[in-house]
């Protein structure tokens, strides 16, 4: 176990969440608010040279990528964003410009979203530019999809290819050194992601559909999330990763294979679901009509120890996922 996933263990185990609703483990706190509806609550802090890098994003970038971090994990449950709370901590030299630029961008997402803001707290940091934001939404219990309601048997699919933020990442760090349309697109994945937010709530009134959550730090970090909540394993077969075009033209060329960076790479904020096989098939027909797009099944849900093959042999990862305290 990382230290990431400790800390949340002895959380959980300290604070075990609410008599009714769920609490900690999942992308969201489901607090109900009556028979046929709940509240949903999550929080996400991005700080500079972590979650981000002042030099490589602008105001107006960032504050779009604040909002969809935070919108995908409401989608995650299957729900709509309804208002948010807003915290600053900004060092003096982002006090004035920097700030106008972002709260002006940030004001205009979520105009276009319909949420509010709420409220929050500005604050002076020494050093550190950090933004933490706290989002309130609806869902309807009975769409409210988690990741421990997934069942033995079960196909593990996503919504999206894999890999484009994290091929992003390494070119905004200058690792990688490539310009062109692959680039770009690459770049814009990382600097600007998408919020699943459609797609989800069509999932979500899917009985079928027995647990989804959004992949933000990877596929290899996140899906054992989902595995321990349910109390399953995983059968992956990582060849039916989908894997972004331009982000696999970009690892080749920088002699990876592009399964590693789809399989490890974060940020991608895909969906990642689990559907009952004899659905699967008439699900993602009806998905791929109406948005144009695949839903990619992956693996299997299994008892037992999990495992994860490449063209029926063992795969080994030659990259490391991410973890916030490793």
């Amino acid at each position: 176990m990382d230290r990431e996933s400790a800390l949340i263990a002895h959380l959980t185990q300290l604070f075990p969440g609410p008599k009714q609703g769920l609490g900690i483990g999942d992308d969201c706190a489901v607090i109900p608010i009556d028979s046929s509806t709940a509240w949903l609550f999550s929080t996400d802090a991005l700080v500079d040279g972590t979650h981000f890098c002042t030099h490589t994003s602008t105001p107006e970038q960032l504050a779009y990528k604040v909002i969809m971090v935070n919108v995908s994990d409401i989608a995650a449950m299957g729900g709509t964003p309804h208002s948010v709370l807003l915290t600053l901590g900004l060092p003096t030299a982002f006090c004035d410009t920097w700030s106008t630029r972002f709260l002006n961008a940030l004001a205009l997402v979520l105009k276009e979203l319909t949420i509010t803001l709420i409220g929050g707290d500005t604050v002076r940091s020494e050093k550190t530019l950090f933004i933490n934001l706290t989002i309130i939404g609806t869902a309807s219990l009975a769409h409210i999809k988690y990741r421990h309601t997934a069942k033995k048997g079960d196909i593990i699919a996503l919504s999206k290819a894999l890999g484009g933020s994290y091929a992003g990442l390494q070119l905004l760090l200058k690792h990688w050194h490539s310009e062109g349309p692959d680039a770009e697109s690459c770049r814009q994945q990382q600097l600007m992601p998408h919020a699943q937010l459609a797609e989800s709530q069509w999932l979500a009134q899917h009985p079928a559909v027995h647990a989804m959550m959004d992949l933000s730090d990877g596929l290899a970090a996140d899906l054992p999330k989902l595995c321990a909540a349910s109390g399953l394993s995983a059968e992956l077969c990582v060849e039916k990763i989908p894997i972004d075009p331009a982000a696999a033209n970009l690892a080749c060329a920088n002699h990876l294979r592009p399964l590693d960076i789809a399989y490890v790479g974060g940020e991608d904020y895909a969906l990642l679901l689990t559907i009952a096989p004899e659905n699967f098939a008439t699900i993602a027909a009806a998905y791929l009509t109406r948005f144009k797009q695949p839903l990619w099944p992956i693996g299997t849900l299994i008892e037992g120890e999990s495992r994860l093959t490449l063209n029926g042999q063992r795969f080994e990862p030659q990259l490391a996922g991410f973890h916030h305290f490793d």
